[in-house]
């Protein structure tokens, strides 16, 4: 992980006058927030971590992390298919050439992807039950 973090800084020195977009700025935050998910998560789950005794008290800012990540995904696949398809526009976007159909219909398949993930994130009864050892980390902090 260290590595894709610095072949990104690395990369991010050549590209700095493509940060001017929204898609650039939104992709950034989604990549921050998986790195810090990751981390946060890996330190959680080890057991000779400070904080392993703590997972039950952090896991509503890891799904709260999951849940922005998702929709940081998805507003940055947006957002670049619509800067792309805008920026590269060889006839009028009117005429719906073929590739303005295409984007389109993708955008509508990565809306509709993350309406069934939310709909099914929403539903109680198919999240996982807390064992009996993460109630009794709560009780204890």
């Amino acid at each position: 992980m260290l590595v894709h973090a610095g072949l990104m800084l690395l990369a991010l020195g050549f590209h700095i006058p493509n940060l001017y977009s929204l898609h650039s700025w939104v992709g950034i935050c989604a990549v921050l927030i998986v790195s810090v998910w990751a981390y946060v998560g890996s330190l959680v789950w080890l057991p000779c971590s400070p904080l392993w005794f703590h997972s039950s008290t952090l896991k509503p800012v890891r799904i709260w992390m999951g849940k922005a990540m998702l929709i940081l995904s998805l507003a940055s696949c947006i957002s670049g298919i619509n800067e792309k398809r805008l920026l590269t526009r060889g006839n009028p976007y009117n005429s719906l050439p073929v590739e303005a159909k295409f984007a389109n219909s993708l955008g509508i398949l990565i809306v509709a992807f993350g309406l069934v993930i939310f709909g099914i994130l929403s539903e109680n009864r198919w999240q996982r039950p807390e064992t009996d050892s993460e109630r009794a980390h709560k009780t204890l902090y």
